[in-house]
């Protein structure tokens, strides 16, 4: 591509109004559609049925977990985020990902409300290969309340853009928004600890390669139980150290009790530092790198909703930093305060506490280190 995606493709507010309106046409459908053919696929829980005549394929399953778990893991408005989410649910795929722009943001009303252009750029085939082009979507979620039952449905839109009409410097501001394939993926929630989950996806004539290789039968069902995985494996990839804790003399697996010798890989767990063998190691794919973690500190992951985390919640590292929490010495009482100052100094406290700990993380697990190379 000649020009930088940001410069490519910018959604005006003709654009933004026309995707909201197909966005809507979209939710619609999804909603009164009911498959009434057998699944051409069906694994790992999840049944897929595709119309080949109008190229579409529907999937649908359950997942563990509540709404709060989706808002948290699905909700991505910066490329940070973006990141985090595109890498856990495309695993070897992924290569990077991020957000172009944000033309909608959360609100009070609806937590989960988001409209935007982000791009993934999937990962190349093999070393010699030439690196592939991003992939440019328009995304758009939100709330849907049901009239009659009163039930909330979170939602999730994707727009594939074709960027083969961006791809020449001149009038590319100007072009029409063009649409290779749709998808759309709907969450119910069907008991507390339950999700119904129902995805479709509607291919144009021509639509590209990387959706084509995790949209097909059970790639789907692949596809979509990487989605079902994604709270609490953000949740692990949220509350990882910098610096990775390590165990001295960690001859024993610390989950299964098994001893690990030269034909018995041992690794560390990233969470707790803790070593464990291959058969309870647990691997989630960051932006960077696979993380490892053992089947204790997951398991414990998804006994947590929402965004909170098993790791913030704990007590802090047996050598602190400093001792006294940050703390901005203010004697002015702040409920008198505007709203423009009270926000600032709140921001610099949590940001202050935030790298009081990443200090003391960093601080503990050298001296621990230091410790292991003695031994």
């Amino acid at each position: 591509m000649s020009l930088p995606l940001n410069k490519q493709i910018q959604l005006s507010h003709e654009d933004e109004v026309a995707f909201a309106s197909r966005a809507q046409q979209l939710l619609k459908h999804a909603l009164n559609t009911t498959p009434v053919m057998p699944p051409s696929t069906e694994s790992l829980g999840f049944k897929v049925y595709k119309y080949i005549l109008k190229n579409e394929y529907f999937c649908i399953g359950s997942m563990q977990g509540s709404l709060d778990d989706i808002k948290y893991a699905f909700y991505a408005d910066t490329t940070p985020d973006t990141k985090n989410v595109a890498a856990i649910t495309l695993g070897k795929y992924y290569h990077d990902a991020g957000v172009i722009q944000v033309l909608q943001q959360k609100t009070q009303h609806d937590s989960f409300r988001f409209m935007g252009v982000k791009y993934i750029q999937p990962a190349k085939s093999s070393p010699i290969t030439k690196s592939k082009d991003p992939v440019v979507h328009l995304e758009c979620c939100g709330t849907h309340v049901d009239k009659e039952t009163g039930q909330s449905v979170l939602y999730q839109i994707l727009e594939w853009i074709d960027m083969e009409l961006y791809s020449t410097p001149q009038y590319s501001l100007e072009k029409p928004i063009k649409a290779t394939c749709s998808m759309i993926n709907l969450f119910r929630a069907e008991s507390p600890t339950s999700i119904g989950l129902f995805s479709a996806t509607l291919y144009d004539t021509g639509y590209p390669i990387f959706l084509s290789r995790l949209n097909t039968g059970s790639s789907y069902c692949d596809f979509l139980a990487r989605l079902s995985s994604l709270p609490v494996s953000r949740r692990l990839l949220d509350a990882s150290p910098i610096a990775q804790p390590c165990v001295i003399n960690g001859k024993i697996c610390s989950v299964c009790q098994s001893q690990l010798k030269a034909l018995r890989a041992k690794h560390d767990c990233l969470a707790c530092g803790d070593v464990m063998c291959s058969n309870c190691t647990h691997y989630v794919q960051s932006p960077l790198t696979t993380n490892k973690y053992c089947t204790k500190c997951v398991a414990k992951a998804r006994q947590y909703s929402g965004c909170s985390s098993p790791l913030t919640e704990q007590e802090t590292s047996p050598l602190p930093f400093d001792e006294s929490p940050a703390h901005i010495p203010d004697s002015t009482n702040q409920e008198d305060l505007p709203d423009n100052i009270e926000y600032p100094m709140a921001q610099i406290q949590r940001q202050l506490s935030e790298q009081n700990i990443i200090l003391s993380n960093m601080r503990f697990a050298l001296e621990r280190r230091a410790q292991c190379k003695q031994y």
